[in-house]
């Protein structure tokens, strides 16, 4: 079938809408169907994989769990604390050597959901650097666009995406940072924003101000980012 638009409810009556490549039911979620998602969620699967295996939009996945998310953040960001406090201080020197020297730590504008997103990345030409950076820290490896100049070697990237890893990772790395240390408190301080609104809609004046300092730091010369009036509370 084409994917031609979404709608959702009216008057009350389930509806069927097209999206992704598929038909989705717009309906109540059963009980069962609420307890089984759930559990998936609490398990460490995220909506827009439990969303494939139920015939419901990513947005009613997530709205299902709302509530599980401070307990999943509390959770994962222990985890991840726990997972840095072991690393050796002489390794730990390294990683702030190697995220003061390859790496960006920023936030970027998701411009279609006018919200923010903290991201912590490390760039090399060196596959072993940024495997060592997953070992140590966990997080993503992957290679990033091929220039196609022949002379020019791949580029790997090492990131964090998510909130709970990246707030645990600027709070541990900070004391080992030179360059980069303001953007680690800075970040920190974003994603301690982000914690307390977890259940609420909007992103807070503090966040956009924050984002557009670390752009300053960073010295990006694009214009400041600006929320429009759905996006931007108090």
């Amino acid at each position: 079938l084409p994917i031609s638009s979404r709608s959702g409810r009216a008057n009350g009556r389930d509806r069927v809408v097209r999206g992704r490549g598929r038909q989705i039911a717009v309906r109540r979620v059963a009980p069962a169907e609420r307890e089984a998602i759930r559990q998936r969620f609490l398990r460490g699967e995220s909506p827009a994989v439990i969303a494939r295996e139920f015939p419901f939009l990513v947005t009613t996945i997530r709205n299902h769990v709302r509530d599980l998310f401070p307990v999943m953040f509390t959770a994962a960001f222990a985890d991840r604390a726990a997972l840095l406090a072991r690393i050796q201080p002489s390794e730990a020197g390294w990683v702030g050597g190697v995220v003061d020297g390859e790496g960006m730590i920023t936030v970027i504008h998701q411009r279609g959901l006018d919200s923010l997103a903290g991201r912590i990345s490390v760039a090399n030409t060196d596959i072993r650097m940024v495997e060592k950076m997953k070992a140590l820290c966990g997080g993503v490896c992957r290679q990033g666009t091929q220039d196609p100049r022949p002379r020019n070697r791949p580029l790997y990237l090492w990131t964090l995406t998510s909130l709970p890893e990246i707030g645990a990772f600027c709070e541990w790395i900070a004391p080992y940072l030179v360059i980069k240390r303001e953007h680690a408190v800075l970040l920190a301080e974003f994603v301690a924003l982000r914690r307390a609104r977890y259940r609420k809609r909007g992103t807070p004046a503090r966040a956009w101000e924050i984002a557009n300092q670390i752009r300053t730091l960073n010295h990006i010369s694009l214009p400041r980012i600006e929320p429009n009036k759905q996006g931007l509370k108090p």
